[in-house]
């Protein structure tokens, strides 16, 4: 599974193991719930345009964070126009940004980390913040209140010499946006002054191929993912009258997809209704039995039922506990008892011994 060192070896068939995968996450000090990350990086200032940007200490590279939640099936936006809006008037298009959200993962064994995450993610933040000024954009509550993280992904960029190539060219020429949008896209190509970024990497764990764009929105929206995402931050509206903002940025690189969204429950009300009403019997768990299985019914009548019958040689060659057979009687034993019965036979008995009455014809 991923972590922060390239996949290798992985077959298409591999089945995602959560525990695994955790172990692997531990290791790498990007990980947000490692012990390790609040000392891996440091804010670099850089100028208003560029923003700041937290990076590796000692170095001038971005750290690639790293952390695993639910993508929120609310406010995504992963289609090829992004968060664009012609509702918007002071909105351009050239600005267009793919967006989701990440909330805790809750009954996996990442639910622990994600709190650790949003509490050192809110400290990395106040270590660049301006004054008193509010944190916005990146952080952000629910509408239960619970701290979530907003991701984004910028669809176009500035041109320039270092990314004006003909393979960006053609890849902002052919980039499938929606009818809705086709003149935004064309006055964007006509102006010759942004690219289209590379497509967003998102890939679905042991499957080397990766998604197509059409499918982001509705592969993503409820699954268990593992993003890859680097932290800016800019002062904005330093001169208004409000005062400035705090506005932080999670710019995602890689999304990784680890489980499905669950599958919508189906209702057996919304079968063939010809079969005629339904009634379903519900319990709590209290109540709830297990169900009788057919050698639960067999091994109740052998307890109320009785004993089965057993075989001769079942007795004599049984344990110490089987009811006990005498040995076969030798010769010399049957011969005692027979001369024994003779003396007996020659004992009158009680009555012929006994003097008989006499008749008065005797």
């Amino acid at each position: 599974m991923s972590n922060s060192t390239k996949q290798t070896n992985k077959s298409n068939d591999e089945v995602f193991n959560e525990h695994w995968h955790h172990t692997q996450l531990m290791a790498a000090d990007n990980y947000v719930g490692t012990e390790a990350f609040p000392e891996l990086g440091i804010w670099l200032d850089r100028d208003a345009f560029l923003g700041d940007l937290f990076v590796v200490r000692d170095t001038a590279d971005p750290v690639y964070c790293i952390i695993v939640g639910l993508v929120s099936a609310e406010n995504i936006r992963m289609q090829a126009h992004g968060n664009y809006s012609k509702s918007f008037d002071n909105m351009k298009f050239s600005g267009s940004k793919m967006q989701l959200t990440i909330k805790k993962p809750v009954n996996t064994i990442y639910e622990a980390d994600f709190d650790l995450a949003i509490k050192r993610l809110e400290a990395i933040q106040a270590a660049i913040a301006v004054g008193n000024a509010p944190s916005k954009y990146f952080i952000i509550r629910d509408d239960k209140n619970n701290k979530c993280l907003r991701m984004s992904y910028p669809i176009f960029e500035h041109k320039n010499k270092s990314n004006d190539s003909p393979a960006r060219r053609m890849l902002t020429g052919t980039y499938p946006i929606g009818s809705d949008f086709k003149d935004e896209m064309q006055s964007l190509v006509n102006a010759s002054k942004f690219h289209v970024r590379p497509l967003l990497r998102v890939h679905r764990y042991g499957v080397q191929t990766a998604l197509k764009l059409k499918d982001f929105e509705s592969e993503l929206a409820g699954a268990l993912v593992e993003i890859t995402f680097s932290l800016k931050h800019y002062t904005m509206g330093a001169n208004t009258p409000g005062g400035p903002t705090n506005t932080f940025s999670g710019a995602m690189h890689q999304v990784l997809i680890l489980q499905d969204a669950p599958p919508p429950a189906i209702s057996p009300f919304d079968e063939d209704q010809r079969q005629g009403p339904l009634r379903l019997r519900q319990e709590s768990p209290k109540k709830r039995k297990r169900a009788i299985t057919d050698g639960d019914q067999i091994a109740a009548a052998q307890v109320f039922g009785p004993a089965p019958a057993q075989k001769l040689h079942e007795f004599i060659q049984g344990s110490s506990a089987s009811p006990h057979i005498s040995p076969a009687p030798s010769e010399e034993t049957v011969a005692s008892d027979e001369g024994a019965n003779d003396k007996a036979a020659d004992v009158p008995s009680k009555e012929e011994s006994r003097p008989k009455k006499r008749t008065r014809a005797q």
